[in-house]
Order: C-alpha cells, then sequence, then structure tokens
C-alpha cells in the first residue's frame, strides 16, 4: 500500500472518529456553551469579553501549551476517537492483511512495535541512508529530495497540489520551505541563542550517532559562523529565474529558483504555473 494510500484510509478513520463525535453535543443542548458569557460585560461594548469572559477566567493554559482553546479540546477528543479506532483496526491483524482496514491496522501496529522497532534500528531504512551515503554530489542530493513525495527521503522544499490562487477552476503545483528544525532564522545566528545551537548541534550528533553516520559531531555542526558573513536578509528586487510576483526575502524563493534553473540546464523541462510561497507567505512563479 503507497503512502499516500494509507494516508486516505488513516483520513477515512479520522472522518469516523469526527462522526462518532457527532452523535450528540459535547455541550447539550446545542453545542454553545452559555456558561462562558461575561454578563457583566455589555456585547456592545465587548462583545469578545462578553461571549468569552467566564470562559477564560476559569481556563488556565497548560503547561504544555502555548494554549488553552475549544479547538485545542476538539482535537484531544478527536485524537482520542482516532486512537480508539487504530487500536481497534490493529487487534488481531493477520500478517499479510488483503484489506484497507487490515493494512492500516498493520501499519499502526508496526508504528507502536517499540521492541521490533529497537531491535531493527536503522536497518529498516539502510536503502535510503546508503542512498544519501552514497549521492557523489548536491544535484544527487536534490533528487533525492524530489521524491519526498512518495518516499522516506525529506526536502527543504514541500511540495503539494491545490486549487491555483489566481485560477480558481484550475489546479497548480505549489512549492513551500520546508521549515526549520529551530524555531527561527535568529536561532541559527545570533549569538543570544548559543546555548540553543549547542544543544540542536548536540540533538543532531546524537540523531547522526544512532544511524552509524560517519564523523557525527563534523555532521552536526551546523556551518561557521564568521562575523558579519550573515547580514539581515535584504529584499529581493527580481525572482532569480524568469519569474513574476513579490519574494520580500530572496532565501527560498532563491533557493526554489536555482533549483529550477539548474533542472532546465539539465535538461528537464519546465512545467506549467509552479509557485513558491516565501517566508512571509508571498508567491512567485518560477515555472
Amino acid at each position: 500500500m503507497t503512502k499516500s494510500g494509507l494516508f486516505v484510509a488513516v483520513s477515512v478513520l479520522a472522518a469516523q472518529a469526527a462522526w462518532a463525535q457527532a452523535a450528540g453535543p459535547v455541550l447539550p443542548p446545542h453545542g454553545f456553551d452559555l456558561t462562558a458569557v461575561d454578563p457583566s460585560t455589555r456585547p456592545g461594548d465587548d462583545f469578545f469579553q462578553y461571549a468569552n469572559g467566564a470562559w477564560l477566567a476559569r481556563t488556565p493554559i497548560p503547561s504544555d501549551r502555548p494554549v488553552a482553546s475549544r479547538r485545542y479540546n476538539m482535537t484531544d477528543r478527536t485524537d482520542q476517537e482516532l486512537k480508539t479506532l487504530l487500536e481497534e483496526v490493529a487487534a488481531n491483524v493477520p500478517e499479510q492483511p488483503s484489506d484497507t482496514k487490515g493494512k492500516v491496522g498493520a501499519f499502526y501496529a508496526s508504528f507502536m512495535d517499540q521492541a521490533t522497532i529497537d531491535r531493527i534500528g536503522a536497518q529498516a531504512i539502510a536503502p535510503e541512508l546508503n542512498a544519501v551515503r552514497s549521492a557523489p554530489d548536491l544535484p544527487a542530493l536534490a533528487t533525492l529530495m524530489g521524491q519526498s513525495a512518495s518516499s522516506l527521503y525529506f526536502s527543504p522544499i514541500n511540495i503539494f497540489v491545490d486549487t491555483d490562487l489566481k485560477k480558481p477552476d484550475a489546479y497548480s503545483l505549489y512549492l513551500v520551505q520546508g521549515g526549520l528544525g529551530m524555531p527561527d532564522r535568529d536561532y541559527y545566528l545570533k549569538s543570544d541563542f548559543a546555548s540553543q545551537r549547542d544543544a540542536y548541534r548536540g540533538y543532531a550528533e546524537r540523531l547522526l550517532t544512532l544511524i552509524n553516520w560517519p564523523d557525527p559531531a563534523g555532521s552536526g555542526e551546523l556551518y561557521p559562523e564568521p562575523a558579519g558573513a550573515y547580514p539581515e536578509p535584504a529584499p529581493c528586487p527580481q525572482p532569480p529565474c524568469g519569474g513574476v510576483g513579490g519574494c520580500d526575502g530572496c532565501g527560498v524563493v532563491g533557493a526554489v529558483c536555482a533549483a529550477a534553473d539548474a533542472a532546465a540546464a539539465a535538461g528537464a523541462p519546465r512545467g506549467g504555473p509552479v509557485f513558491a510561497a516565501g517566508g512571509s507567505g508571498g508567491l512567485i512563479t518560477v515555472g
């Protein structure tokens, strides 16, 4: 079963979990919490406080979360329902299931089989690791990253298909930045975050050690940081490859465009409208 097929199957189970919740409102009789209202506030003065004031006053933010909200509560309930459904389909699943329900159950059971995971270790992903180790140059690594949509390889650029923002009756391919391991750019560059950087290096070294990577300490180094080598990003006056649109920072968009230029130079055809989302969400056509 493909990764996309498993995703669809698990999504169906998630929908079933949501449907199970919908059997009756969590806040009877109509799902609206009348006790959240702050009657001491006039709706015309501050409607938000009027509608939510009592709930805000009595609801602490959990120590392990950034916020408290009904949305988080709903997600928790859905996760619990989904966990119950997955445990049910994983119970007594055959070694070679033939239907989608059994395959999802086997997938979940293998994910939760910590003893087997510990015994096998990195051998389960040995082909992928060997491919990364044997990549002779950066273009070869970029080729592996291009397989991230259908394999275990990861890429700093994620690819997905969605409705074209400028032509809603058509679909387009989107490229977006894959994110950072630490919260933002400053954590990698500024002296204020030296301790976080050291901890992140240690984390990277630990992961590389677990997969028997050569020189985990050296490979876990982020990059040299000579003084003044990393100024604040300037606005990008023109997309680096024949596209149009507004990019306000060259980093990700520049990387995407450079990748597109490299692919074109290697003989790969440029496709239809392809967009890259920059750090602040600006879109730029690179196709």
